[in-house]
């Protein structure tokens, strides 16, 4: 009984703990920076429309920030918890499906073509189009009818195919930054 109560105590307790920590870094995130000011000022002057240099830091520059890193830190989170479920392996990450494999190897050949240096957003560009290329040939090997052992099969004979792909591009290319 002791030990059914414990269990759900620790339901309550661990995210609770987790919203106040998450909480409290999203606070420190909006502080750091090279200009200090007072956080609670910069915040009233934001929302009461006046343009003072803190205000502008605060709402231009860290809340955005401290924002986005929560978004897609939930959304990490949440696709991680996905393929988890998914597989029902709770150490299942992208790589064992040749995800990370593939969006390394598009972005490398991104970079070493030269298309980075012409297009702001060819990098990540090339990083996802890598990725879903390699969540197609998945698909493509493994079938709707394959059953998770064909899928993580596939998936790791894809991760290491892409990843000899990225070590074969990073010595073919003759770049300095190799």
């Amino acid at each position: 009984m002791s030990h059914h109560r414990d269990r759900q105590l620790s339901r309550i307790v661990v995210p609770l703990l987790l919203s106040v920590l998450l909480t409290g870094a999203f606070i420190f995130s909006l502080k750091i920076g090279e200009v200090r000011f007072s956080l609670w000022q910069a915040f009233v002057e934001w929302v009461s429309g006046r343009s003072s240099d803190a205000a502008v830091i605060f709402s231009e520059l860290r809340l955005p920030r401290a924002v986005l890193a929560v978004l897609v830190g939930a959304t990490l989170g949440l696709a991680g918890a996905a393929m988890q479920g998914f597989l029902r392996n709770p150490l299942a990450e992208p790589g064992i499906l040749g995800v990370t494999g593939g969006a390394a190897l598009g972005a490398v050949l991104v970079f070493y073509s030269g298309l980075a240096s012409v297009f702001v957003f060819a990098l990540p560009l090339g990083g996802m189009i890598g990725a879903f290329l390699s969540v197609l040939t998945l698909y493509l090997l493994a079938g709707l009818s394959g059953g998770i052992q064909t899928l993580i099969l596939a998936g790791i004979a894809l991760n290491t195919l892409a990843f000899a792909g990225t070590a074969l591009a990073l010595n073919l290319f003759s770049d300095p930054y190799a």
